[in-house]
């Protein structure tokens, strides 16, 4: 089903090969995976992990491809040093790799978001019927930066006749004064494939240079190029600015997470973030406009872009644009941040819709979309309020009659890639409205996964990413290797330590098999090894220990805070403490062992539960809801009781200026019943939720910004 719109095999690659990011609608629905919950529970286990250098970093997501007369299934990635690489997806084993230009610089984006070097960050695709892979690599042109748009062959990875492409130096389509820079841009969306057209989003680096936002189509056939750039913003709504060094740009950047670009039929669907000014809307003074109509300014939009598949026009058909989109802009609020999913449109439709569209961002917000009409500025099917913002996709399951394994009822599995957790899963139909977690055997985890990642699938195996580290799990399929080690604790959990203090749990391993050289790596200074001698070898059944330390004096917090470029905040920590080994062959080189705590401060801590609460539309002067209602949670993660000490509010659209809190009135248009008065004290460990009432006295957008203060936070 997910892969029902691509051309026929002609090469015949396998049915439950991964050839992009998800399935080409973005649904998050795989059904072809023979992934089986029961057998997830029972036999999850690590197949094998390969390690890189650690400046090397996995954004983009790992593509599985069987080749032709290949015995099994291969898995390919792509890193930020611009390194290409084939494993044998049962074993791990190298097959091939190439090396392009060197990668730019991260310093050079004036932007950490990505570490080290910006290669290749966005999920490629792969053309089955010529056995071709298409990514976008960013490197050097003399001093500035250039993305060239690659097609590799299949196994070979020798450059496809016509490739790469340079993106640099070409214009707009919609607005000729705009040139791509490839210096200031970043493509991080999965690429989207439409006949012979490749579709690619960009965005930018931290909002920093004087970007704008683009589409970019190029043709596969050799030698003709690019065919239609779309700037996102442009002419007449907004005027360029020709200082390339500034932040005053147009924005609009297309970066979804990492998440692919929709296509459907001829059309492709994305979301883009923040810009600075209202636009050609007009913001809190605009007037409903329809989504039909040309708009030149695209910011925090929905955007659907005809696609023609034969010469790679693009035209735009269809945005949506919600309401407080110029005050999302004010808080860096960008609606891009989760991409757009298209459900399936022979389950997910009704009262005249025939196709749903779903797309939410960082202010906490799920829109609820026709994909036929999306709606223009703003105009909605449905706001579902959520208790955080979105940075991942969001994914469907089309409920039974149309299942994961086979056909067989109940078995859709809900994959999630935790940053902190790891690889977790949940039965993807509801027990009594709550998702019911898998559980993994043997304490099993991949811990914290690279961030922006989803879990790529083969044949009954799961392939997933962790800072420079490759790893296959497999359950339902595919062969296992032995661990080598045994470890106890496993997990360690150290619980609750205070900041300026230390735990240390003492931790013994037993060898299942000879081992040699036997050597601890932890990614996190916050959890430390040693002091120990670990020995050279150890015989089977032979043990050694060392202890483990949750580090949280004020030099090693110093020490974390220079590396990471953040202080580290109060509250659950977890890493992985991986022990690698010379074993033999059958037995995995890596033992992983999961550690966590929490970090408690030694006085109080003030923390809110979310930095965006957002409140649907309501009727002033008549007409039903009149209000909307909403909350936040304060809570003090500190060892010691915090006083409250000031409360002022801000309104964005009359000059932020402070307003003390003296009543019931904390915002403009916002109320509440039961604000912590001043002076009163929030014990350790204790919350408390402060009910909001957004109630307008009168009509447009209300947006306000909130202070709190106490003696701790």
């Amino acid at each position: 089903l997910a892969l029902a719109v691509l051309p026929s095999c002609i090469r015949c690659y396998a049915p439950t090969d991964s050839i992009q990011d998800t399935d080409p609608p973005q649904s998050g629905y795989l059904p072809n995976h023979n992934m089986d919950p029961a057998a997830v529970a029972s036999s999850l286990a690590l197949g094998w992990k390969l390690s890189f250098n650690l400046n090397e970093v996995f954004y983009a997501k790992p593509l599985v491809y069987t080749f032709n007369g290949a015995a099994n299934e291969s898995v390919i990635t792509v890193s930020n040093q611009n390194i290409i690489r084939i494993h044998d997806g049962n074993t791990g084993t190298l097959l091939k790799t190439r090396t392009l230009l060197p990668p730019f610089q991260s310093t050079d984006t004036n932007c950490g978001d990505v570490s080290s070097t910006v290669g290749i960050i966005g999920t490629p695709i792969i053309d089955p019927n010529t056995d071709i892979m298409y990514f976008y690599s960013k490197s050097y042109k003399g001093v500035s930066g250039q993305y060239q748009l690659y097609a590799v062959n299949l196994p070979s990875l020798t450059d496809a006749s016509g490739f790469p492409v340079l993106i640099d130096g070409h214009s707009a389509n919609n607005d000729p004064t705009r040139y791509f820079l490839g210096g200031t841009v970043l493509q991080r969306p999965g690429l989207a494939m439409l006949g012979n057209t490749i579709v690619a989003g960009f965005g930018g680096h931290c909002d920093h240079w004087n970007y704008t936002g683009m589409l970019v189509a190029v043709s596969k056939t050799p030698g003709v190029g690019i065919t239609n750039i779309q700037a996102m913003q442009a002419s007449p709504g907004q005027a360029i600015d020709l200082d390339v060094t500034t932040e005053f740009g147009g924005k609009a950047g297309i970066w979804q997470s990492g998440m692919g670009i929709a296509a459907d039929t001829n059309r492709v669907f994305f979301v883009t973030g923040n810009s600075r000014g209202a636009g050609a809307n007009g913001g809190s003074n605009g007037k409903a406009a329809s989504g039909k109509v040309y708009l030149s300014t695209l910011e925090q939009s929905v955007v659907n872009m005809a696609v023609n598949p034969s010469t790679g026009a693009l035209q735009q058909q269809d945005y949506f644009e919600p309401f407080n989109y110029d005050s999302n802009n004010g808080g860096d609020l960008d609606f891009g941040s989760a991409g757009i999913a298209l459900l399936d449109p022979t389950v997910f439709n009704g009262n005249g819709v025939n196709r749903i569209a779903v797309a939410g961002g960082k202010d906490g917000k799920l829109f609820i979309l026709n994909a036929d009409n999306l709606g223009g500025f703003a105009g909605v099917l449905q706001t579902i309020i959520l208790s955080n913002g979105l940075r991942s996709g969001p994914a469907s399951y089309p409920l039974e009659g149309v299942t994961s394994l086979n056909g067989a009822p109940g078995t859709g599995i809900v994959w999630v890639a935790d940053g902190t957790w790891g690889l977790r899963a949940w039965n993807a139909v509801p027990v009594n409205g709550v998702l019911t977690p898998i559980t993994f055997p043997n304490a099993f985890t991949t811990n914290g996964i690279n961030k922006y990642q989803r879990a790529v699938f083969g044949n009954g195996k799961v392939y997933v990413t962790r800072n420079s580290a490759l790893m296959m799990v497999t359950g339902g399929g595919g062969k296992t290797l032995s661990a080598p080690l045994t470890c106890s604790p496993n997990p360690i959990a150290f619980g609750n330590v205070m900041v300026t203090q230390t735990s240390t749990i003492q931790v013994t391993c037993t060898a299942n098999v000879a081992i040699t050289k036997p050597s601890p790596s932890l990614a996190s200074t916050i959890f430390q090894v040693g002091p120990a001698t670990f020995p050279a070898s150890v015989p089977s059944g032979g043990t050694f220990s060392f202890p483990v330390t949750l580090n949280l004096t004020d030099a090693n917090l110093i020490t974390y805070e220079n590396s990471t470029g953040t202080p580290l905040s109060p509250g659950a920590l977890g890493g992985a403490l991986n022990l690698f080994a010379t074993a033999p062959a059958g037995y995995m080189q890596d033992t992983v062992i999961s550690v966590s705590g929490t970090a408690v401060a030694s006085q109080g801590y003030l923390v809110v539960n979310a930095t965006s609460v957002s409140f649907g539309g309501v009727f002033v002067g008549g007409g039903s809801p009149s209000q909307s209602k909403g909350w936040v949670r304060l809570s003090n993660l500190g060892s010691t009781a915090l006083k409250f000490s000031g409360y002022a509010y801000q309104d964005y659209y009359a000059g932020m200026t402070y307003v003390n809190i003296t009543s019931s009135t904390v915002g403009n248009g916002y109320t509440s019943s039961s604000f912590p008065a001043l002076g009163s004290t929030l014990a350790a460990g204790a919350s408390i939720v402060v009910p909001l009432v957004f109630s307008p006295g009168e009509t447009g957008i209300h947006a306000s910004y909130l202070t709190i203060w106490s003696d701790n936070g």
